[in-house]
């Protein structure tokens, strides 16, 4: 059976594969391998999490084989899914690296400021980030989005789905409840000294 695979075409291992031969999709899955594995390559580029990616595609698209159309190849509707998700990987990663280099600007120590005023400044910060957490969800969307990634006010109410006066009004309050919860813990000495 197996030399009998190879002389099939793609959409008759697809159906085979429907029709209960597992086997079949291996055989799409050795055909395409170099083909999704470049394309995946070209957009990750960090060899450990390709083969990761590269898994998760043909485990999609054996997930995803009773909605595959007849009308497109299957090679195009592989690539699209692999496409998918080596650029969802990368934005994981574009996101993560942002947020952890926003926390290491708040420990980096500019010309001439002492260490003690530094590991100052990463201590408030890290109360600051505390406590914005513990904010009520609808009052810490608004202060993450206007104070901490400093979107203008008319985005952050497209963001929110919400209206303007909305998310002034939510942040002028989450910005109270964050003072607030600053002083009752106590960290409002710390901030003054930072």
């Amino acid at each position: 059976m197996p030399t009998a695979m190879t002389k099939l075409d793609d959409r008759a291992l697809v159906q085979m594969t429907l029709a209960g031969q597992s086997e079949c999709f291996g055989e799409i899955v050795q055909r395409h391998m170099k083909t999704v594995r470049a394309r995946v390559v070209s957009i990750v580029r960090n060899s450990p999490d390709v083969d990761d990616v590269v898994q998760e595609v043909f485990f999609k698209a054996w997930r995803a084989l009773p909605t595959f159309r007849a009308d497109a190849s299957v090679r195009t509707w592989l690539l699209s899914i692999a496409t998918n998700e080596a650029l969802g990987l990368w934005r994981r990663e574009r996101r993560q690296r942002s947020y952890q280099t926003s926390e290491a600007c708040d420990t980096m120590a500019s010309r001439g400021e002492p260490a003690d005023k530094t590991a100052m400044r990463g201590e408030a910060a890290r109360v600051i980030r505390g406590a914005i957490v513990r904010l009520p969800e609808k009052y810490r969307e608004i202060v993450m989005l206007r104070d901490i990634e400093e979107i203008s006010e008319a985005a952050a109410a497209r963001r929110l789905k919400s209206t303007v006066p909305t998310v002034k009004t939510r942040l002028f309050r989450g910005r109270l409840k964050l003072a607030s919860s600053l002083r009752r813990s106590g960290a409002q000495a710390l901030l003054d000294a930072a």
